[in-house]
């Protein structure tokens, strides 16, 4: 969460995405005197680091026991038809 209106930013902007228009980052309180090139050279890796992020981690579990209790309550329906029905 960005906080006040006192933060320092960069504004990337790319022409070469059909994704993305453009990157905001926020400068640290403490950030250490550096050029142009290296705040742009910086910004760079992050983004590429970020590139290999494919989202989310889907947790299976969950599936499986949505198909868990899914069968069970099945079951326990077909017993239920059975057993009142006499088949």
């Amino acid at each position: 969460m960005i906080r006040g209106c006192q933060r320092e930013t960069v504004y990337l902007r790319t022409q070469d995405s059909d994704l993305f228009e453009c990157a905001w980052l926020v400068l640290r309180r403490e950030k250490p005197m550096v050029g142009a090139d290296d705040m742009l050279a910086e910004a760079n890796r992050i983004v590429g680091q970020g590139a290999a992020y494919s989202g989310k981690r889907r947790h299976r579990l969950g599936g499986f026991l949505l198909f868990l209790s899914g069968a069970s309550f099945s079951a326990a329906v077909l017993l239920l038809l059975y057993v009142f029905l006499g088949a």
